[in-house]
């Protein structure tokens, strides 16, 4: 049996709107990360949710969504922190997420 990152996704299209039905799950003040989604499509990996969140254009809630050590990426570091500051979602010194109280458990 193939591991589940190894799946061929015929239509990235699809894929991405699998990837945006999870975001739209996760509560204010909560998060997952692009590993999380990944595994739960059984499909693609952190990267290919990345790609996906990249292209989402605002139209779900993409600051819900940050890598596996909790601190957001560079071009969208303060505009992350401040929406999930916002949220109330727990921080760590105003400058990562802290994921043992945020993390949201996907089903």
């Amino acid at each position: 049996m193939r591991p589940p990152y190894l799946n061929p996704v015929v239509d990235f299209e699809e894929f991405a709107e699998s990837v945006y039905d999870v975001v739209d799950t996760i509560p204010a003040g909560r998060v997952v990360t692009y590993g999380d989604i990944a595994e739960h499509l059984g499909q693609g990996g952190p990267r290919r949710v990345a790609r996906a969140m990249a292209m989402c254009q605002g139209a779900v809630a993409w600051h819900r969504v940050i890598r596996s050590n909790g601190v957001p990426a560079v071009p969208v570091r303060a505009r992350q922190l401040e929406l999930l500051a916002s949220e109330g979602t727990p921080l760590v010194d105003g400058s990562r997420v802290d994921l043992g109280r945020a993390r949201w458990p996907l089903p």
